[in-house]
């Protein structure tokens, strides 16, 4: 595979790429966050894959999973921003991979935060997601496992 293309920006404000699955985030993302920018002067662009199988996206039928990662979205983008972060997102490609890389190509992202279930709960496509940004994004990519 090749490397994942990224947005590139000069303008000096730092910017964080969060890739959050199902249901996760919350006071560990938070925390984190503030960790690695404790003036709160970064942005922060949150995607959430809209997880579905295989069949209900071939189908066009992935309206519920579409609904339930805008929710985690908004619950994300109040958290997160509820200490006056700058923060925005979207909801992301079913692949979380794509989601990804769709999202580096239009984020001009300095770093990538990538939050995921324990390891036992992780499935497939979060695993190859994790993996291909470790692997083909040139930024600093930070794995959160969250329970």
């Amino acid at each position: 595979m090749s490397a994942v293309e990224v947005k590139k920006s000069n303008d000096g404000v730092h910017r964080i790429l969060v890739l959050a699955h199902e249901g996760l985030g919350g006071t560990g993302l938070a925390g984190l966050l503030d960790e690695r920018e404790p003036d709160r002067g970064a942005e922060v662009f949150i995607v959430v894959p809209a997880l579905s199988g295989s069949v209900k996206r071939f189908a066009n039928d992935d309206r519920d999973e579409i609904a339930a990662a805008r929710s985690d979205l908004e619950r994300l983008v109040a958290e997160v921003g509820a200490d006056g972060r700058s923060v925005d997102g979207i909801v992301g490609d079913s692949d979380p991979r794509l989601a990804l890389e769709d999202s580096l190509r239009q984020f001009a992202a300095d770093e990538v935060v990538i939050v995921n279930p324990p390891g036992t709960e992780m499935e497939g496509l979060e695993e190859a997601s994790t993996e291909r940004a470790l692997k083909d994004v040139d930024l600093p990519v930070i794995v959160l496992t969250v329970s």
